[in-house]
């Protein structure tokens, strides 16, 4: 299984937290911290952008009255980016920029001009891969990390168990089944 917020299989995660015995509910949560960070990046950007938006409305309106919505417009394009950056729901392809060798190298490996190269742009969720591979490391030198992850894991079984329990029901007689 892949995870698509990370591009790791559960046998990279596993291998790199040095754990064969890696238990399945570990993807899904870094799924879930990686979307409520991406929940709290979303929020702080619709309460910035609201008054933001107010404000060059009324700017545009007053003081811009040949072209009222210009930057308003501006604002729109870097709402649809910061959205493409924050990737939510994780629909949005990553975007890819191409730019000249002329621009990023100054090398003879791309001496003609035409040559372009595809770069990925970065997006919330190389940020999220990135303390994402910082915790892994940090696992693997046990300590702190690793405390944690077991405790978590002994409290998800001990959860795990209780919910397969059959639970007692009352009967039509008022007894506990």
């Amino acid at each position: 299984m892949n995870d698509k917020n990370t591009g790791c299989t559960d046998a990279e995660i596993e291998r790199e937290a040095g754990n064969k015995n890696q238990n399945p509910h570990w993807p899904l949560l870094a799924r879930l911290i990686s979307f409520q960070f991406k929940l709290i990046m979303d929020g702080l950007r619709d309460l910035l952008l609201s008054p933001i938006s107010i404000v060059f409305v009324l700017y545009g309106i007053v003081l811009q009255r040949d072209r009222p919505d210009k930057y308003f417009n501006r604002l729109m394009r870097f709402g649809r980016k910061s959205d493409d950056f924050i990737n939510l729901f994780e629909d949005h392809e990553r975007p890819t920029i191409t730019k000249t060798d002329s621009d990023l190298f100054n090398s003879d490996k791309f001496s003609s001009p035409g040559n372009s190269v595809n770069i990925k742009s970065k997006t919330s969720d190389d940020y999220v891969k990135k303390l994402e591979d910082l915790i892994l490391m940090e696992y693997s030198k046990g300590g702190f990390i690793t405390g944690i992850k077991h405790g978590t894991d002994d409290l998800l079984a001990t959860l795990q168990k209780k919910a397969k329990k059959p639970r007692r029901t009352k009967t039509s007689e008022g007894k506990i089944d």
